[in-house]
């Protein structure tokens, strides 16, 4: 089952802008996915990354998203967002408690899902007094509000956090605050190949029943520093053992 994501431009290190023409854009959308014909139509990826994926507004990404949810609905094909930073989805998660008054809760949260480096980053910047995070979890918090009444048949997120009861809370939240089931089109390891990481992330979302995950698969240098299941050669790594055990086991 292809899950596939289409972006009306931009590429590597250039952010999308949005369609200037939301018609011509429904007509290109059609003819690709008349050709793919995948199970899902991701829209975008990481709409709310505006300095690398998406440069427009979430109300100017729920018009795209509308669009192309009308043009896979039209041929019987799922259709979701392009799925919410690993990072700010914790941030969110954790920005619901302190909203409920659980200041320590919050806190843990942040502590537990953010590397040592994006913990000192957050703390440096005034942690959730920031003007600059506030921004950006009113930012998530309109994207995720505004997408099912856009069309999408999901929520969809990225996630690379070991911690797998921190998984089962931010998919508690998201699936609260946007109406609609989570599912995720990135999970993956950043900065380990932690074989134990690969079979306790697959269980919990076995467990959460989420209806689709696909690991990422890419060694990426810098940013982030996401880690494949693979070797160049093509040869598996133990956490890509560790993958393979897992489906043969429960599939």
């Amino acid at each position: 089952k292809l899950i596939l994501t289409v972006r009306n431009n931009g590429g590597a290190g250039q952010p999308t802008s949005p369609p200037a023409d939301l018609e011509a854009y429904k007509k290109t959308l059609e003819s690709i996915l008349d050709k793919y014909k995948p199970e899902i139509l991701a829209v975008e990826n990481e709409e709310n990354s505006q300095s690398l994926f998406y440069s427009g507004s979430p109300s100017q990404y729920h018009q795209e998203l509308k669009a192309a949810c009308e043009v896979a609905h039209s041929r019987g094909i799922k259709c979701t967002n392009g799925g919410l930073v690993s990072s700010l989805v914790a941030l969110l998660t954790a920005n619901s408690y302190l909203e409920k008054g659980d200041e320590g809760k919050a806190e843990d949260f942040i502590k537990l899902t953010f590397r040592d480096d994006q913990y000192d980053k957050f703390q440096k910047a005034g942690g959730f007094s920031s003007q600059a995070i506030v921004d950006q979890i009113e930012k998530g918090k309109e994207l995720i509000l505004g997408n099912k009444s856009a069309g999408a048949d999901y929520i969809n997120f990225h996630w690379y956090i070991a911690d797998t009861k921190a998984l089962g809370e931010a998919v508690d939240y998201l699936e609260a605050a946007s109406g609609l089931k989570a599912m995720t089109n990135e999970v993956g390891q950043q900065r380990n190949e932690d074989p134990d990481q690969v079979t306790s992330v697959m269980q919990k979302i076995v467990d959460l029943k989420l209806p689709y995950a696909v690991w990422f698969s890419l060694d990426v240098p810098g940013f982030g520093g996401a880690r494949s299941l693979l070797n160049s050669d093509g040869t598996l790594r133990p956490n890509g053992e560790a993958f393979i055990n897992f489906i043969a086991k429960n599939y």
